[in-house]
């Protein structure tokens, strides 16, 4: 079991990582598969998480918190210890909705799916994550981004998401349901195969995000079991954490801000449109939290191009005219001011890092 002194280093160590980061802390229990599934492909889970930073101790308290970026070391480990390029994936589909803790239960509880759906994509910034849900011509689907998309193990993290997703809308649907097409932010893997059999669907790869895309008649399914008694209270509960985390302010804009970068107008005035607020009270709010609109619109386009350079074939110029910049050579400024390498250095780097 974890000891108190554990719970504290660890309490102490995750707020720093945040207030270094600006990412949230997010409950262990969104990686409680882990040791399980490293004993069944023989591994001894112990080792992995000490491996990543993490006292093995702590899986024992659902509750206790650790940062983004200790979970995607800890998943990059998994990977790395099993030889498995699906692990993160497997992980999310062997959570579901209990990854999401109170905000999964509260989810758990709608009356409908649709109903469901909505209720995490309101509250999935608190887990580092967003949601897009949209449909038309019968079919609906939901789109998972992660908003720290430059941390190490980010794209693990992500498909991790993407699994919950997956896991989520069987729980809610039953087993009935399937995905007509799951697209996934990765090149295509080495045995593509294994990916259609853990996900039951055609799975395409090199996408430029994860997509779920299934019929649109789910969306008006009702809930089985749904308590509107428990669910009472586990909206008072989650609208106790939004109080608690109302000063991640900073991490709604840049949600939006990676909403506006991809339609091609991240103006102060169109990210505060999205947000229901005018461009004078985000200036403000940010303020108040220590930043400014510049300076999250600056980190939110290396963190995209970072994205962008790892995770697809896409030209430096046609990065570059995504997020706005004049020229390519813009955006090579830029970069190097943040990294202190071209784009190009970078993205050689990290993908001769992945082939080792």
């Amino acid at each position: 079991m974890a000891t108190g002194s554990h719970k504290v280093t660890q309490a102490r160590d995750s707020a720093a990582q945040r207030r270094a980061t600006d990412e949230p802390g997010v409950p262990i229990a969104a990686v409680a598969s882990g040791p399980q599934l490293l004993l069944d492909a023989g591994v001894e889970p112990a080792g992995v998480a000490l491996a990543a930073g993490l006292d093995p101790g702590w899986f024992d308290d659902p509750a206790l918190t650790i940062s983004l970026a200790r979970m995607g070391h800890y998943l990059q480990e998994c990977v790395h210890a099993t030889r498995d390029e699906t692990f993160a994936l497997r992980l999310g589909l062997a959570e579901g909705a209990g990854a999401l803790y109170t905000v999964g239960y509260l989810a758990r509880h709608s009356t409908d799916v649709r109903t469901a759906l909505s209720t995490v994509q309101t509250y999935v910034h608190h887990f580092g994550g967003e949601l897009t849900l949209d449909q038309a011509r019968g079919s609906a689907w939901f789109e998972y981004r992660f908003l720290f998309p430059a941390l190490d193990g980010a794209s693990l993290v992500s498909e991790g998401g993407l699994g919950i997703g997956v896991a989520f809308l069987r729980q809610l649907c039953g087993r009935n349901w399937r995905p007509d097409e799951i697209r996934i932010a990765r090149p295509r893997p080495a045995q593509p195969a294994r990916w259609r059999q853990c996900l039951q669907a055609p799975v395409m790869f090199g996408s430029d995000s994860n997509l779920v895309v299934f019929k649109a008649r789910w969306l008006d399914h009702p809930v089985e079991r749904a308590d509107a008694e428990l669910r009472r209270i586990m909206q008072a509960q989650v609208l106790a954490l939004e109080a608690e985390h109302g000063a991640d302010y900073p991490s709604r804009v840049c949600s939006a801000l990676r909403a506006c970068l991809l339609t091609g107008d991240a103006s102060v005035r169109q990210v505060a449109s999205r947000l229901a607020t005018s461009p004078r009270t985000l200036r403000r709010r940010l303020a108040a939290s220590r930043t400014s609109f510049d300076e999250l619109r600056d980190r939110t386009r290396l963190e995209t191009a970072c994205h962008l350079l790892e995770n697809s074939e896409a030209s430096i110029t046609g990065i570059a005219d995504l997020l706005g910049y004049a020229h390519a050579s813009a955006l090579s400024r830029a970069f190097r001011r943040w990294t202190q390498q071209t784009p190009r250095e970078w993205r050689a780097r990290r993908t001769g890092a992945k082939r080792q």
